[in-house]
């Protein structure tokens, strides 16, 4: 069975390039276009496996998905990938919850390489 990871992003575009990347590399992917919407998909799919979140999005940010996902018990990775990669919105975003936190603009590769490295290899939390 397919690893399943939940895309969030606001922004079509990317949020359908990262759809690809993943799908690339095996996994099925769905696709969230904002915060609330992500929430929803959570409780509503099998639980993703794993959830590449945008931080900065209109209705809800994703830190405020990521500390509600954790407060409810959400466990599996949570890695951001978003354009606010200064120190404090890193150790932010790190603190709410998220695994990883990837500053766009980034490769393909990166995004995958953490995705695998947080599905298969041991814990980690990179910055």
């Amino acid at each position: 069975m397919k690893e399943q990871i939940l895309v969030v992003d606001d922004e079509p575009k990317l949020a359908r390039l990262l759809a690809m990347a993943l799908e690339d590399e095996g996994y099925d992917v769905t696709v969230a276009e904002n915060g609330v919407d992500a929430l929803k998909k959570v409780w509503s799919l099998p639980s993703p496996d794993l959830i590449v979140l945008d931080r900065d999005m209109p209705r809800m940010s994703g830190l405020d998905v990521c500390q509600r996902l954790r407060q409810a018990g959400y466990d599996n990775p949570i890695v951001f990938v978003t354009g606010m990669g200064d120190r404090t919105h890193r150790e932010a975003g790190l603190q709410a919850g998220a695994n990883a936190y990837i500053v766009k603009p980034f490769i393909d590769e990166e995004v995958t390489s953490v995705v695998k490295q947080l599905l298969h290899g041991p814990s980690l939390k990179v910055a």
